[in-house]
């Protein structure tokens, strides 16, 4: 199978008693698209495989950690406080060909 996909590397804080922060990283989100495929065979006498044809996207899909949402409380111990800030600091992105638990990037 083939799959679009994108990871999203980020750094979040939480903020509690207006002078205490506590940074969490990295927080990894995985966001993409099944890419929809066929076989291709060569025409003749025997029916020889000639490739894949990509033939639009298919069913969305999301895995990795939750991205904490701006205003949202979070915990640092028994202190209660905010996110205050999520910053993104890495990215990769590609068409991958997928093989069971295996993946490799094609482009």
């Amino acid at each position: 199978s083939f799959s679009y996909q994108i990871t999203n590397t980020y750094t979040a804080t939480c903020t509690w008693k207006a002078t205490h922060e506590r940074i969490r990283y990295p927080i990894v989100h995985t966001s993409g698209l099944a890419v929809n495929s066929g076989l291709v065979f060569l025409s003749g006498g025997h029916r020889l495989f000639g490739g894949y044809s990509l033939s639009g996207f298919g069913a969305p899909f999301e895995s990795g950690d939750t991205l904490p949402t701006l205003g949202a409380s979070c915990k640092k111990g028994k202190a209660g406080g905010v996110w205050t800030d999520l910053t993104q600091v890495g990215s990769a992105a590609g068409l991958y060909a997928n093989y069971g638990t295996s993946q490799t990037l094609i482009y």
